[in-house]
């Protein structure tokens, strides 16, 4: 990470994983596809790689994001 020009603390080549998995569940894979795909038993240890959108997620509670639903 840090011969790429990332000077974050803490971070590691397993922020790959964490994007990946963003990625598949922006594309509306389904968790457990994505689970499979991670190498995870657990569906619990694949939610934590989910993030919320807070742009979109504000959108819709400001009405004005219908179109993403």
């Amino acid at each position: 990470m840090h011969r790429a020009g990332f000077e974050i603390v803490g971070i590691g080549a397993h922020i790959f994983r964490y994007s990946c998995a963003q990625r598949l569940f922006e594309d509306n894979f389904e968790l457990k596809v994505i689970g499979d795909y991670l190498g995870h038993r657990d569906l619990d240890t694949t939610r934590r790689y989910m993030k919320i959108d807070i742009t979109h997620l504000r959108e819709v509670a400001l009405n004005c994001g219908e179109d993403l639903l």
